[in-house]
């Protein structure tokens, strides 16, 4: 049948109907298979916000958790145990849908929307205080979800949120969120380090020369291997995070916490394929935005005069 649009369709229609009722069908399946298509659409857009939203609402929860513990502030516990409980009903309240969210590119996606809150924090402690402010904030920002991570896992398995929890469970959240966010930070912050690791070298380059020219002829072949080496980082670093919330829950708060199953090694694979996913994905972003004017570099560059050469960002060490 062809479409309104010039297109021919197939369409799929009981024998021996006449043809009008025909037109009706490929009406019915061009509609729906057009409305599929927008809700796909809308489910990613929902997915990336979804992520971003609950990686910022997470990490602000973690350091107000860690400001009401340090000065001994009810209101300020409370705060944080509220914005665990609204991050984690972000994806609900904007209707995302569930099967996609759980999905594994669901997961992904919502992994992807969560990448700009940790780049946009290390922008800003650039910004302010160069690359120890850049390191300092990313950090912030990864241990104040890591730490709310352990909590919300630990609430839900207990049932009450860290407010009404007994001394003696307050004292095994606050081992849990140390061990949780120490290790969950230093992993995601060399991942995250490793994945942008071009960028990072053109942040710290400037100027051109042909001293060094020939050290870029081999970048497209670093190139496909760091976006490998970032792919395996993050998937790693996932599936490590998820492994030590589980040993610790168990050593902790939940006894009956399996850490060693066919369901667990589901879960540890799916978590390192999502990381894996998008780890490389931002390595390769990464790739292109650390080096905007030239994709690749040859010996014919060699040849050329020097006004002539491709631009080059070289280390300000190597001038």
């Amino acid at each position: 049948v062809r479409g309104p649009d010039g297109r021919q369709h197939e369409v799929q229609h009981p024998k021996g109907i006449a043809p009008s009722q025909i037109v009706k069908y490929a009406q019915q399946q061009i509609a729906s298979a057009s409305n599929a298509e927008d809700a796909f659409v809308v489910d990613v857009g929902k997915g990336l916000f979804a992520g971003g939203s609950q990686a910022a609402v997470s990490s602000a929860a973690g350091v107000t958790q860690w400001m009401g513990q340090s000065f001994g502030s009810d209101s300020l516990l409370q705060a944080a145990e509220d914005m665990r409980q609204y991050g984690q009903g972000i994806a609900e309240d904007i209707g995302l849908d569930e099967d996609f969210r759980q999905s594994f590119f669901g997961q992904v996606v919502q992994g992807l929307g969560q990448v700009p809150v940790t780049i946009g924090a290390g922008a800003a402690g650039l910004a302010l205080a160069g690359p120890a402010g850049m390191i300092g904030a990313a950090a912030i920002t990864t241990g104040g979800q890591m730490s709310s991570e352990f909590l919300t896992d630990m609430e839900g398995t207990l049932g009450k949120g860290y407010t009404e929890f007994n001394p003696e469970e307050k004292a095994n959240a606050l081992t849990g969120m140390l061990a949780q966010t120490a290790l969950g930070t230093a992993l995601e912050t060399v991942a995250v380090g490793k994945a942008l690791k071009p960028l990072l070298r053109k942040l710290e380059t400037t100027g051109v020369s042909g001293k060094v020219l020939k050290k870029a002829i081999g970048k497209d072949r670093n190139a496909l291997r760091e976006i490998v080496e970032a792919a395996g980082a993050e998937g790693l670093t996932e599936a490590a995070q998820g492994q030590s919330l589980d040993t610790l829950a168990s050593m902790l708060y939940d006894e009956e916490r399996e850490l060693i199953t066919m369901d667990t090694l589901k879960r540890r694979a799916m978590e390192f394929g999502v990381g894996a996913v998008v780890g490389g994905t931002v390595s390769g972003g990464a790739q292109i935005l650390g080096n905007p004017e030239k994709t690749s570099t040859t010996k014919k560059d060699l040849k050329k005069p020097v006004s002539e050469r491709a631009g080059l960002e070289v280390p300000r060490t190597a001038e």
